[in-house]
């Protein structure tokens, strides 16, 4: 009978050996428990992050089109539709390119009314600047008599 007392317990038994720890499934299921974990905060803090900055850029373009917006109100009359470039002359503002992306006459003419959408798009390096192009619609009349 003395040879039963020699008999090793299993590892995690009441009474266990020096030996007893975790076992490799224990540590692997740890492991991706973790990971995930922390992918997932990752993930949410660059999400964060990148809202952040289209939030910001949104913000930049509608005051770049605003003070273009004023820019042009404050230009004189073109009679020539052709000559709408002559509108933006002047104008610079940092980070932004701006245009006159189309002129309309509105008939009669004899009103000197015109339609003219203006646009906005930051000035980026290998990104898309299509995705923050900002545009409006307005009408400028000729305020001479």
């Amino acid at each position: 009978m003395p040879e039963r007392a020699a008999v090793r317990r299993h590892a995690g038994a009441p009474g266990g050996t020096a030996e007893d720890g975790f076992s490799l499934i224990e540590l692997l299921v740890t492991l991706v428990i973790v990971g995930s974990a922390f992918v997932i905060l990752v993930g949410g803090t660059l999400t964060g992050v990148i809202a952040s900055n289209t939030h910001r850029e949104k913000a930049d373009g509608e005051i770049a089109l605003r003070a273009f917006i004023d820019h042009v109100k404050a230009a004189p009359f073109e009679e020539n539709c052709a000559d709408k470039d002559n509108y933006r002359s002047g104008f610079s503002i940092a980070g932004f390119d701006s245009e006159v992306a189309s002129c309309t006459p509105i008939v009669p003419p004899a009103d000197g009314l015109q339609k003219l959408r203006l646009a906005v798009a930051p000035t980026v390096t290998g990104g898309p600047a299509e995705s923050a192009r900002l545009e409006v619609d307005i009408v400028k009349r000729n305020e001479t008599p």
